[in-house]
């Protein structure tokens, strides 16, 4: 079924509802993830996490310039406000977590400020430069796909509390009144793209689709060697 046959069908959803519920083998794919079950279950092997980390430190990289570029794109100075706070966020708090947790599982700086990319970062990265060359609309839909799935997935793990300090973090980081109020405002940014360009929701539910897979390749990609 396409993704405008499904929507005649639920009319009563909201946009951003439509796109989850339309992926939803998807999204579940990446939300119970073995990675983040493992996470929350303080069982993640530490070689795991760290080769993950590394990616996505540099994955947070090619974030940032979408955000910086939503920032630009942006049609009220209230949404770049918004947007503006995030990246703020992003590049000091959360970079702050990124070097203390390379520490604690003894990265070196070399490892972590240059690395391989797995195909599966570069590809997410290929999409998310897309993404942010396309215009707001589809930074909006890049920046929703991965700030709503790692709120989903830390809010199932939420009321576990893993000993190893950047396992529990990771999950607080993306588990707190600031971070949820911010990904309900992506969300409701969403709802009013697909209100204003209908013309575009067939690319729009495919862009949200690729990037949930490139997500879960991600998490797997991370178990790779072992």
């Amino acid at each position: 079924m396409s993704f405008l046959a499904f929507q005649q069908q639920h009319p009563q959803q909201r946009f951003s509802e439509q796109l989850c519920t339309y992926h939803q083998e998807q999204w579940d794919q990446v939300v119970h993830h073995r990675f983040t079950i493992e996470l929350g279950e303080d069982c993640l092997p530490d070689t795991v996490f760290a080769r993950y980390l590394v990616q996505d430190y540099a994955f947070v990289q090619t974030l940032t310039k979408l955000i910086a570029y939503a920032i630009a794109y942006a049609p009220e100075m209230t949404s770049k406000h918004r947007l503006a706070v995030f990246l703020a966020n992003v590049t000091s708090e959360e970079n702050t977590y990124f070097i203390r947790s390379f520490h604690a599982l003894n990265i070196p700086e070399a490892d972590y400020s240059n690395p391989k990319l797995s195909p599966a970062a570069q590809a997410f990265a290929t999409q998310l430069n897309d993404a942010a060359a396309t215009g707001y609309a589809e930074c909006i839909i890049a920046l929703s796909v991965a700030e709503w799935t790692y709120r989903t997935w830390a809010h199932l793990q939420g009321t576990k509390h893993p000993e190893r300090f950047y396992l529990r973090e990771w999950i607080s980081i993306h588990n707190h009144a600031t971070f949820n109020d911010f990904v309900d405002w992506l969300l409701l940014e969403m709802d009013h793209i697909g209100a204003g360009h209908p013309e575009q929701h067939n690319a729009f539910s495919t862009r949200f689709g690729a990037l949930l897979d490139l997500e879960e390749a991600f998490f797997t990609a991370a178990y790779d060697e072992e």
